[in-house]
């Protein structure tokens, strides 16, 4: 539903990011590689505010997400983080959110200026990037050689874009 929701806004010419992984799907009969969205019923999309209605009205959203009538922007920062890990072309999957952690950001290679929480896992450390509004989170596996720690403090604020929310499709 996410994709078929993303496709409709972009022909309405907003600016649209949806963030994929791939995930191996198991059959009795094959084994398929899909893409499937990281943050399951949600599509990124730039808003400007008089362009609201015609979003809301496109097949497939449910909502625009937001407190007391008005949207709830994400920020640039996260979504820069988000479109770094995805075109980093490193493996990237669904994380529960957490704001526990090393708070590091990557100095070197594909996704130099990121900033995240350090996590370890067995096999090593993994990044792992939130988006905190949504309280939902992604992560990629890294080197510890190219992290540097940096100080506990909020990122930039700038110009929002605003998730839609499509309406579930609990068949899958």
């Amino acid at each position: 539903m996410e994709m078929r929701v993303a496709i409709i806004l972009q022909a309405k010419k907003y600016e649209v990011f949806l963030p994929v992984y791939k995930e191996c799907r198991r059959w009795s009969d094959r084994t398929k590689v899909v893409e499937r969205p990281l943050f399951p019923g949600y599509v990124f999309c730039r808003l400007a505010e008089d362009s609201q209605g015609l979003a809301i009205r496109t097949l497939g959203v449910r909502r625009i997400v937001g407190f007391g009538g008005k949207p709830c922007p994400i920020e640039e920062h996260e979504i820069a983080a988000l479109r770094k890990v995805i075109n980093s072309q490193l493996t990237v999957m669904p994380w529960p959110f957490t704001r526990i952690g090393q708070r590091v950001t990557i100095n070197a290679g594909s996704l130099a200026g990121v900033t995240g929480l350090l996590s370890k896992v067995k096999s090593g450390q993994r990044l792992v990037v939130s988006v905190d509004i949504l309280m939902r989170s992604v992560a990629v596996d890294i080197d510890a050689k190219f992290l540097t720690s940096v100080a506990d403090e909020p990122g930039p604020h700038t110009l929002p874009i605003t998730r839609v929310h499509p309406q579930s499709n609990l068949n899958g």
